[in-house]
């Protein structure tokens, strides 16, 4: 069974492709990285948000994880835990 021969007119016209292919594909990711952020303001300044971790809280997992799923551009998450030598009450 023989190969059938390419000629370099077909090994152009698909390198081609493939390059038009790859800077589409690169100009549409640079366009979804900087679009603008829908019912922002123009100014959103850095945020701090601090979070106090004290007591039994049953869904902990799913509350902090909302946190780290803001739709905001910039933004830091502060924890606070009660001091390690610090007890809780037994009532």
């Amino acid at each position: 069974m023989s190969m059938p021969m390419v000629n370099a007119n077909t090994l152009l016209v698909l390198a081609a492709a493939v390059g038009v292919t790859a800077t589409l594909v690169a100009f549409l990711a640079l366009l979804w990285v900087t679009r603008r952020r829908r019912n922002l303001p123009d100014y959103t300044p850095p945020l701090t948000i601090f979070k106090p971790l004290k007591g039994v809280d049953e869904d902990l997992e799913a509350n902090l994880r909302t946190f780290f799923q803001l739709h905001y551009p910039t933004y830091q998450l502060i924890f606070g835990v009660a001091d390690d030598k610090t007890r809780p009450s037994r009532s």
